[in-house]
């Protein structure tokens, strides 16, 4: 049975468009280029990003980020590794 959005919204649980938002937060996106991503308005975006907050419970972007990777709501991003070549062509 599926959860209404009033049900989903009382127990703090993110909508799955909610956990997509938060996903590409968490990859450093803005809410501009989010909205652009998925053709949403960025007031869209900004009503997803305060709904997050508050189900998470966070006070900020980097707190929510936080909570979301110890919860396993996202995947944490692994960095680009550079080739040996690509180093040995760096010049300081």
């Amino acid at each position: 049975m599926k959860e209404s959005r009033g049900r989903s919204a009382r127990l703090g649980v993110p909508t799955e468009r909610e956990r997509e938002v938060l996903n590409l937060i968490a990859q450093g996106m803005t809410s501009r280029e989010i909205a652009a991503k998925l053709s949403l308005s960025v007031h869209t975006v900004n009503g997803h990003r305060a709904n997050l907050m508050r189900k998470l419970g966070a006070k900020n972007t980097a707190e929510m980020v936080q909570f979301a990777l110890r919860a396993g709501l996202v995947e944490p991003l692994t960095p680009v590794r550079q080739s040996a070549e690509q180093a040995s062509q760096r010049r300081f």
